[in-house]
């Protein structure tokens, strides 16, 4: 239950992460618990063949000095981690819809991901929700002239 209250659009997701990005320690009596359940929810759910392996996509709106940090650091080898957890879905087009930024992310081999679709609030949009703290590597930014994004 605590993993589908997670994909409602309301206030809970955005403040859990919030915490979370900013390792706010005052949280962690309030939204720790949450945390726990959403974690442990994940670990057999995830197990149960649902983890998923392939690429998946993550729209976000960011601002122009993000945008630059992230080609600051582009193809230089280094791990980097979300602090929060990420949804991403499997349908390009539908991450693509969120924000001005897309990521695409080969969890070919990490498998940080779990297919949640099915117990998802929003079932089409495919959702593979990434572990709090799921690290990846930057290989290329690029600006769709088309999309102007």
């Amino acid at each position: 239950m605590s993993l589908k209250l997670y994909t409602f659009e309301s206030f809970l997701y955005k403040r859990l992460n919030t915490a979370l990005r900013n390792k706010e320690k005052t949280a962690i009596a309030t939204l720790g618990p949450f945390c726990y359940l959403i974690w442990s929810t994940l670990l057999p759910f995830g197990f149960e063949e649902k983890n998923f392996s392939g690429v998946v996509y993550r729209g976000m709106t960011l601002d122009q000095s993000q945008i630059q940090s992230y080609m600051n650091v582009a193809g230089n080898n280094q791990w980097y981690s979300w602090l929060c957890f990420s949804s991403t879905s499997k349908n390009r087009l539908k991450a693509e819809q969120f924000g001005n930024t897309l990521f695409i992310i080969d969890n070919e081999t990490a498998r940080e991901g779990v297919d949640i679709s099915s117990i998802s609030a929003f079932p089409d949009e495919e959702e593979v929700l990434l572990q709090a703290s799921t690290t990846f590597q930057v290989v290329k930014v690029t600006y769709s002239d088309v999309k102007k994004k």
